[in-house]
């Protein structure tokens, strides 16, 4: 039987922590999280659960996409592909150098 979980992973990784910390930063680095803080006056408790929260996530998929488990990387998507109209337009940023 298939069973939907989430899954900890206890050995650390390096790499892993390293890649997921800098996206953390490129993700939500002047964002409107801040904003939402401001504006709503969040604790930064909730705000540091949110990167926590966040950060556990991204390094799943890195995970998954470095050991090549491309089978659990479409069965999340699969999952969580059911509200694409929340995202309606969206332009795909990238920092660094884009050769032309």
């Amino acid at each position: 039987m298939k069973v939907w979980t989430k899954v900890k992973i206890n050995q650390k990784n390096k790499d892993i922590e390293s890649l997921t910390k800098s996206y953390i930063n490129y993700i939500l680095n002047d964002t409107s999280i801040e904003k939402l803080q401001e504006k709503y006056q969040i604790e930064q408790q909730e705000i540091d659960l949110i990167y926590q929260e966040l950060a556990s996530r991204i390094a799943g998929l890195l995970i998954l996409y470095i050991g090549k488990d491309h089978r659990r990387l479409k069965e999340i998507y699969k999952k969580y592909q059911i509200n694409p109209e929340k995202f309606v337009s969206f332009t795909p940023e990238l920092e660094g150098y884009v050769e032309k």
